[in-house]
């Protein structure tokens, strides 16, 4: 086999500008993709205080479906940068196509379980407004699964990532236009409120899917990565089912009883106290981008380490990140401890009282904690989702967060404090052992495989 190598950038294998040139558009696409959340927020603050209410109760069910089906999905990007380290580019078409597939299988569970389902599970006073928010954002799903878990992979997979970046970036501006026609209403449409909301980013992630799709199968594409090859292949079926089940595992766990929990503080907690934590996990929602773009980056400069045997690339690639995250981390430290105001002031909510001042800067204060402690989180589970290994988080993942996360957070808000802050505190307590666990996974995975490539040259 050839193992020779193409860069993916013109800079040294795993410096920090080769991550920030894989990254930035990533960062940047992401940052669109953050955009859409926050976007359907502030509007809906400005349109009732109740719709905002009901989008930060429901959303959490749809993102739980959502990061299963994408943690299957999105193995196709790790497959693809492997293949393309490796130089075997006619097989990079036939996985990504095996994706779409997948993508196109999924309307069945969504119409047999999650359409009928779900909505029961919505807390009392968010649940006939969240029932049609749900449903719309089901039918959608199949759809976003596709465009960005699927055909984004094929060219952020190979460090293609600015391609990517303009599609997000004109989805989002069509978001934009769609969510404010439809939440408020425009001429002969009227006003839909949180199912416009819904609609407008449905018809966005549609979009998204069209032009990737017109990319995707370009000539010089067809016939250098074989993306005219449609059919059915069982291996890549297994390839990507064997490292994306277990994280699919686990994700259906944590998300699910991650959106459990909500319905526990949307139901236990003041409307006041609720909006507050809406709030704050918007603001933390608005930068997340950075911790999820800059994972992207350093699985794709990972796996093509991997793929090319090169483990040197890997460390440097660590110490890369790392650095960004003190950068991203620290610049963020003034505008959500010091100066929060401004970020307050985006949400057409109306806070009278000096207390509740207090306590929304209090929530952000621990979401910035929690925040950094993500970066780390996300960033080692990047480098052994790279490593084909998720295996680890399923197993280790679930317990961490029923045992610090949910049994504590259930207990506070039925016989304690009843306050949402304490969910985000428990939180940040998983997020620090996670990280030990995982950067402790990371070094062993790190010398089994350097010692594998000794041999292999041997």
């Amino acid at each position: 086999m050839d193992t020779s190598t193409q860069p993916l950038t013109r800079f040294s294998a795993g410096s920090l500008r080769e991550l920030l040139a894989i990254a930035w558009p990533m960062i940047l696409s992401s940052a669109a993709g953050c955009l859409m959340i926050v976007e359907d927020r502030l509007i809906l603050s400005r349109y009732s205080p109740e719709a905002f209410s009901v989008n930060i109760g429901s959303m959490p069910w749809y993102w739980a479906a959502m990061d299963i089906a994408l943690s299957i999905v999105s193995i196709s990007g790790v497959l693809v940068g492997r293949y393309n380290g490796a130089r075997r580019f006619s097989h990079i078409g036939p996985v990504v196509w095996q994706m779409l597939w997948f993508s196109v299988f999924l309307w069945i569970p969504i119409m047999l379980w999650l359409v009928p389902f779900i909505p029961r599970f919505l807390a009392e006073n968010i649940r006939e407004l969240g029932a049609t928010y749900l449903r719309i954002m089901f039918y959608f799903l199949p759809v976003q699964c596709a465009a960005f878990g699927a055909l984004a992979s094929f060219f952020t997979g190979r460090g293609k990532t600015k391609i990517v970046l303009g599609v997000v970036l004109v989805a989002n501006v069509a978001n934009l236009l769609f969510d404010w026609t439809l939440i408020f209403g425009a001429g002969p449409i009227p006003p839909m409120g949180i199912a416009g909301a819904a609609l407008g980013s449905g018809i966005a992630q549609t979009m998204s899917f069209g032009i990737l799709f017109f990319l995707f199968l370009r000539r010089r594409y067809r016939h250098l990565y074989r993306t005219w090859d449609c059919s059915f292949r069982w291996d890549l079926w297994r390839q990507c089912l064997r490292i994306g089940t277990p994280s699919a595992l686990t994700r259906l766990i944590n998300s699910f009883l991650w959106a459990w929990i909500i319905q526990v503080c949307a139901q236990k907690t003041s409307h006041e106290e609720f909006l507050i934590y809406g709030m704050s996990m918007t603001i933390y929602a608005a930068f997340f981008f950075l911790i999820e773009g800059t994972g992207y980056g350093v699985t794709i400069v990972d796996s093509n380490a991997i793929g090319s045997q090169q483990m040197s690339t890997i460390v440097r690639n660590t110490r890369s990140w790392v650095f960004l995250s003190f950068a991203f981390c620290g610049a963020l430290s003034p505008f959500m401890i010091f100066y929060p105001e401004p970020f307050f002031r985006l949400f057409s909510i109306d806070f009278q009282s000096e207390s509740t001042a207090l306590m929304a800067r209090e929530f952000l204060i621990w979401s910035w904690l929690l925040f950094t402690t993500e970066f780390f989180h996300f960033n080692y589970f990047a480098i052994i989702t790279a490593f084909g290994d998720t295996i680890f988080r399923m197993l280790s993942a679930p317990i961490c967060y029923v045992l610090l996360v949910i049994i504590p957070t259930y207990h506070s808000l039925y016989y304690g404090s009843h306050r949402a802050l304490v969910f985000i505190q428990c939180s940040l307590l998983n997020e620090v052992v996670m990280t030990v666990l995982f950067f402790v996974r990371y070094q062993w995975l790190l010398k089994r495989q350097s010692a594998r490539s000794v041999l292999a040259v041997a």
